[in-house]
């Protein structure tokens, strides 16, 4: 009953969230454009061959990001080797004055 319902809206929620994220409405109007612009004889293989295409470029901006991000990572790591150690100023060792 009310336990059910609040499921029922949580999960609502969660489908609406992932639909944001992943802008799945601009994607399918997108997709029903182009398909009917051309109006092809197979809708299926056609969309089948957009959803291939959005797919690999797709792939592509996540492998630039992953170099972009991997370049970044590369450059800090450089700088902390570069960069001076601190010292301590005012430490003496043991016995040596």
């Amino acid at each position: 009953p009310e336990s059910r319902l609040l499921g029922t809206e949580l999960s609502l929620r969660a489908r609406e969230r992932c639909v944001q994220k992943h802008n799945t409405q601009a994607l399918l109007k997108d997709s029903v454009v182009q398909l009917c612009t051309p109006r092809p004889e197979r809708p299926t293989a056609f969309l089948r061959g957009d959803s291939e295409k959005l797919e690999k470029e797709e792939a592509k901006q996540i492998q630039n990001l992953q170099k972009v991000g991997t370049a970044q990572t590369q450059g800090r790591r450089k700088s902390l080797l570069r960069a001076p150690s601190p010292v301590v100023k005012g430490w003496q060792r043991r016995g040596s004055s």
